[in-house]
Order: C-alpha cells, then sequence, then structure tokens
C-alpha cells in the first residue's frame, strides 16, 4: 500500500508558496483572472463576496469524459469520495463529515441541478441519472445550510447543465478502458431566435475489477429554454435513466483481501447481490424580471423512481420500491441601491412531497420468494424562507432564516404480525449569519454562524433492528451549528481560500450491522460529536500554458459524548474520514498536447467507533493526455487518461462498522482509458 511521507509534502508545499511570493518577471506573461460567479448561495454573488464557503468546478474533459462524479469532486477542500467503483451503492461523498454515515447513495448533502431539488425530501441523494458529459459547472458549499435548503444540507452540491452554447452544434465522445469498460456520449444543440435546446445521451458500462462489480448506465436528457417578451425566461428539463445492472461485490474482511484482492463476497455471489433502476424526470421553470429590481422565480417538478434491489442474505433480502416525488417553489427578489449600499432580498417557499412504496421478498439465492414487508412510507415537507444581504463598500453582511415542517408517515400493508402504521412529525427553524470585510477589492475576510438539521432517510426508519415493519421511532433526527472564518479571493495571478471552521453535531446518526442480518445497515444516534478543521485552497495561472493548484483539509472529528455498548467513546475518533487529505494538479501544454498531472493524498482514519482498525493512507496518482485538431468544418480531441499510475493498493470504499471485520472494498490498480471527441 502507497504510503504518505507527510515530511515530503510540507517540504513540496513550501516550495509552492515560496513560489507564490515570488514577484513576477518582466518577461512573465500576464494573465487576466476572470470572476468566479456562484448560484448556490441562492441570491447569487461572486466567489469573494459571498460568506458562505464555495468551491466552484469547471470540468475537464477527462471529467466529462469519465463514469462518475469522483473525478470532478475528489481532491476538493473539506470533500471526501469513497465507492466510485461499487455502482449499486453510488458514491459516498461526505462534506465535513456530513454523509459519511450513508450506506448507499447520499446522505447529509443536498443535491440541486439545475435549480430543481435532486436530493428527495428525507435527505437521499442519488447521481446515477446525471449525465457527465452534459455539465457545465459544478459549485460545492462546505458547512451548514439548512437556513437556504432545509432537512439534510451539511453541505450542497450545486450542479449546472452544459448552457454557453452560441451555435447548433453535435458532438459524439467514444472510449475504451480497463475492465471491459465501455463509454458513448452524444450531445446535439440547437440555437434559435428565442429558444434552446440541448439534447444529450449517454451509455456506459462495464464489467468490473472485482468479481461480481459490474454496470451498465442509459441516461437521456433535454434541456430546453426559451427567452420570451417582456424579460422572462422559461426553462424545461426531461430526463430518462435505465440502469438494468448495478452489482453489489460486497465487503471483506483482512483475511480475504489478503487472498485475492478482486474476489467478491462469496454470499454476494451467492445472492447475486446488486439493483437496477429506471426513473423519469421532469421540470419546468419561469424567470421573469419585473423591473425597478424586482424578479420572481416558480418551478415545479416531477420525479417517477422504480427499483429493485438484492441483498446477500436470504430474509427480506430483495428488495422493490416504487418513488414518486414531486414539488413546486419559488421566490421574489429584490434588490435596492442606495447612495452607500446595495440591498438583496429574497422572499420564498419549497412543497415537497415524497412516496416510497416499500416492499422486501425473500431473496433465494437470486430468485424472488415469499413476501415479508410491504408498508408505504411519505415525507411532506413545506418551508418557507427570507434571505436578506447588506453590501457597504468596505463591508457586508448576510442572514438567512428557514421554517421547515415535516411530516413522515407509514403505511404497513403486511399486517400477518400486526400494524406498524404510524406517523412522526418534525419541525426546524434554521439561521445563518454572516459578516464579511473587504481589505481590498480583491481579498475579503469572512465570518458565519449557522445551523442545519437532518432528519432520518425513510430507508434509514424502514431499517427497524427489531426485525419487524413501521419506522424506528427511537431514531432521532440530527442538528448541528457551525462557526467558521475566512480569508478568500485573488490577487495577482493567484486564487486562494482559506476556512477555519468548528461544527458541534447533537444526535449524529452513525451505521452499524448485526450478525442477525447480515448485509443490512442499520442505524442509531451518537450523542454530541465535535467536528473542527481547516481547509486550503489555491490555484496559480503561471501563464496561458500552466496552471497549478493545490488543496489541503485538516480534519479533527471526534465523539464529545457518546457511550456505546457500556463503552465511553468520549475523545475517540469518528470512522471513516481522513484527519489530513492533500491534493495537487498540474495543467500544462507543451508544444504538440495537453497534459494534466493529479494526485490525491489521505491519512490513515478508522473503521469503526472503537478506533481499533485502521485503514492505511494511501496516495494516487492520474494523468491524462489530450490534443484537438481543428479544421473549419470539424475538430477530434483523441485523449489518454491513466488512473492510479502508481499502480497503488488501496481501498475504494469502507464500510463503516460493517460486522464480521467486512470494512474493505479493494479499489483497481492501474487502468486506462482511451477515447476520441468529434465535434461539429
Amino acid at each position: 500500500m502507497a504510503r504518505i511521507n507527510f515530511s515530503m509534502l510540507l517540504l513540496f508545499s513550501t516550495l509552492y508558496v515560496s513560489m507564490f511570493a515570488q514577484p513576477a518577471g518582466p518577461d512573465t506573461m500576464q494573465v487576466e483572472l476572470n470572476p468566479i460567479m456562484v448560484s448556490a448561495t441562492r441570491l447569487g454573488s461572486r466567489f469573494e463576496s459571498s460568506v458562505l464557503p464555495v468551491t466552484v468546478i469547471q470540468p475537464r474533459l477527462v471529467d466529462n469524459t469519465g463514469i462518475s462524479l469522483h473525478s470532478m469532486i475528489c481532491g476538493m477542500p473539506g470533500v471526501f469520495v469513497m465507492n466510485a467503483n461499487n455502482y449499486a451503492q453510488d458514491l459516498r461523498i461526505s462534506i465535513r463529515g456530513f454523509g459519511a454515515r450513508s450506506a448507499f447513495g447520499i446522505r447529509g448533502i443536498r443535491i440541486v441541478v439545475d435549480g430543481i431539488p435532486e436530493t428527495t425530501p428525507d435527505g437521499q441523494g442519488q447521481l446515477d441519472n446525471l449525465d457527465l458529459y452534459a455539465i457545465g459547472k459544478v459549485e460545492i458549499v462546505r458547512g451548514a445550510a439548512s437556513s437556504l435548503y432545509g432537512n439534510a444540507s451539511g453541505g450542497v452540491i450545486y450542479i449546472s447543465s452544459m448552457q454557453d452554447v452560441d451555435s447548433t452544434f453535435a458532438e459524439v465522445n467514444a472510449g475504451l478502458g480497463s475492465f471491459g469498460l465501455r463509454k458513448l456520449d452524444a450531445i446535439f444543440g440547437y440555437v434559435g431566435k428565442k429558444n434552446k435546446a440541448i439534447l444529450h445521451g449517454s451509455h456506459a458500462g462495464a464489467e468490473g475489477y472485482r468479481e461480481q462489480s459490474g454496470f451498465e448506465n442509459n441516461v437521456f436528457q433535454m434541456n430546453w429554454t426559451r427567452s420570451g417578451n417582456k424579460n422572462t425566461r422559461w426553462a424545461g428539463i426531461i430526463n430518462y435513466t435505465d440502469a438494468p445492472r448495478g452489482d453489489d461485490a460486497g465487503g471483506l474482511n483482512q483475511e480475504e483481501v489478503a487472498a485475492n484482492r478482486r474476489q467478491a463476497r462469496d454470499v454476494n455471489v451467492i445472492y447475486q447481490a446488486g439493483e437496477s433502476i429506471r426513473q423519469l424526470k421532469g421540470s419546468l421553470s419561469f424567470d421573469k424580471d419585473l423591473g425597478g429590481g424586482a424578479a420572481i422565480r416558480l418551478y415545479g417538478f416531477g420525479n417517477g423512481r422504480s427499483f429493485e434491489g438484492r441483498l446477500p442474505l436470504k430474509a427480506g433480502g430483495w428488495v422493490g420500491l416504487q418513488r414518486v416525488y414531486y414539488g413546486q417553489g419559488g421566490y421574489y427578489a429584490l434588490q435596492k441601491i442606495r447612495e452607500n449600499r446595495v440591498e438583496n432580498y429574497q422572499l420564498g417557499y419549497d412543497v415537497l412531497f415524497q412516496k416510497d412504496d416499500r416492499i422486501r421478498f425473500d431473496n433465494l439465492e437470486g430468485v424472488k420468494g415469499d413476501r415479508n414487508f410491504d408498508q408505504s412510507e411519505q415525507f411532506n415537507n413545506q418551508a418557507v424562507f427570507a434571505l436578506a444581504k447588506w453590501t457597504f463598500p468596505r463591508w457586508f453582511a448576510e442572514q438567512s432564516l428557514r421554517a421547515d415542517f415535516n411530516q413522515m408517515i407509514n403505511t404497513d400493508h403486511f399486517l400477518e404480525d400486526g400494524d406498524d402504521s404510524g406517523m412522526i412529525n418534525l419541525s426546524n427553524v434554521s439561521f445563518s449569519s454572516g459578516l464579511g470585510f473587504f481589505v481590498n477589492s480583491q481579498v475579503t475576510l469572512v465570518a458565519r454562524y449557522g445551523t442545519a438539521f437532518e432528519t432520518p432517510a425513510l430507508s434509514e426508519l424502514s431499517a427497524n433492528p427489531t426485525g419487524g415493519g413501521g419506522f424506528n421511532e427511537s431514531l432521532l433526527p440530527q442538528s448541528s451549528a457551525t462557526l467558521e472564518f475566512g480569508l478568500k479571493g485573488h490577487w495577482r495571478r493567484h486564487w486562494f481560500d482559506l476556512t477555519w471552521f468548528d461544527v458541534r453535531v447533537k444526535d449524529e446518526i452513525l451505521s452499524y450491522e448485526l450478525e442477525a442480518f447480515p448485509g443490512r445497515t442499520f442505524y442509531r444516534n451518537s450523542g454530541i460529536t465535535r467536528r473542527s478543521g481547516v481547509e486550503l485552497a489555491h490555484s496559480r495561472s503561471w501563464n496561458k500554458k500552466w496552471t497549478t493548484r493545490l488543496s489541503y483539509t485538516f480534519s479533527d472529528l471526534k465523539f464529545e459524548r457518546y457511550l456505546f455498548d457500556g463503552t465511553d467513546l468520549a475523545g475517540l475518533k469518528l470512522p471513516g474520514i481522513p484527519r489530513h487529505m492533500f491534493s495537487w494538479q498540474i495543467d500544462f501544454m507543451p508544444a504538440f498536447v495537453k497534459v494534466n498531472l493529479k494526485g490525491q493524498h489521505y491519512s490513515q482514519f478508522w473503521a469503526e467507533n472503537l478506533n481499533t482498525v485502521e485503514v492505511e493512507h494511501y496516495a494516487l496518482i492520474d494523468l491524462s493526455l489530450y490534443r484537438t485538431l481543428k479544421t473549419n468544418k470539424f475538430e477530434i480531441t483523441p485523449y489518454l487518461h491513466i488512473e492510479n499510475v502508481w499502480n497503488a493498493d488501496y481501498f475504494d470504499n469502507i464500510r463503516i462498522n460493517a460486522f464480521g471485520g467486512r470494512y474493505y472494498e479493494p479499489g483497481p490498480g492501474r487502468q486506462f482509458r482511451i477515447g476520441v471527441k468529434f465535434r461539429i
């Protein structure tokens, strides 16, 4: 296993900072830095004019032609991403520890795509319906954002589709890679007098690095916009996803890893563990400039999802889920320009509904058996929010307040073991207050205090450790309060962002497993936890051919008060999050080819609550090469991508608190991807 020499990292960082301090020579090419605009803050602002810590990502070619969001967001400050190769469980993304507990899908982090909620009201998020090839920008809000987005907003991932289209075009990408990887993308853009449309489709599949780890995924999406008269704009999206195969190789213990890293857990093969998904989503939004600094926005959407999963156990191991998720919302925005300040206000609402029809059957080694669980689960959310920002010549203030009213209802349809129907009402008020001071026109000091809350997801509530139906009513929502200070901005050819944070979480929700239910994940609260740390990001454009980026995160996440099976865990570290994360990236363009070199380094971390099982530190290096050839009528871009250049042994995922020591999902060694992009 590759080890990190933190002395070398310190030396590298010191040399880098010394280069940062060097004055530009007279023959050094000056590079104009365009302002970075962010939308995830709802009010919209420049990067340095918001109290929220936000990372903005412009995807590279290697990111858009990949098969998961992992390559876009890994290495960002405060963000830890695992599980890029288990397509039955999706990425496990954590931001300052929020989301680390997830056994599948994304928890604790709000996902928004083109201004439309992707995360369900109960806090579950999936990324299998994203077409990476059509992503234009990704924004990551690090820190409490419930005053903006409500439940499960310990962080926000705000994704914007490709929209900067000024002429009609067509583009095709085809790629092949290791372990049977295949990727095909097609995109067509139309530009009319008032209408714009982008149609894109994607097919991806692979047999996978490990046994029982193959997948297939197909996505089609259409984005349409119309600029009407009287300063109006309509936007519509239709997205269809068909993922008929997503195998789950399962977790291994240390002995199994040593014997064969590529093997699947035996029962995962016997029970044919995995999933299949179909989803259809549509949305429509309306924006109008009312004049005088006033504007309104309205949106509505509907989402239907069909899921079938096979767990590696007999009793209740075949899961069927039919989900309907829809909602509507909007806001009124007002900007007033005074003599000595600019005022921005926003008043809005969200109304969201979710219904999950969940049914379980016995899994007879990959064959559906008798029904033993059948219930309908609902999560209803109504919310109102108010935002305000006052900007003066030397300082600014931001305030946000949101009230959420949540209702969870389960209706038991399997009455042979009694009626376990019930209802839970959970309401919450979240707020955020921040100040910013302009050191100069390019550098800002900020301070913020904010709160967040997170209810258990419906799937977590229905994972009842008693083995029966109904909700696990002993599982409580978690709440958190965040204090942070930051320094950010740009100077000459440098962008930088430095943030110190301290988060106190009450009733933190953690995952665990039981011997009686192998392969199933359950959840419980863990008293009080404390998370503090430092996030640093820096990029420099040396000239038109060289750009470098650095990111470092220090995280001290620990139990402050938690009695676990009679053991006091106070002072122990939360599992699943490295204490140190360091990332670097170099983009340069020699004579004939563009080169991207990226490194990620992670310190050791714990696999379980008692801090007795340590996951070793590791380092990964990726290399990408591509060149664009242009003619008057078309352009063609061949590319080569090599992941894990050093062929390091590492774990792609760690199953937190797994029973029987089955924590480990080994990651692939060196792998290749080649392809070509063609555009007319």
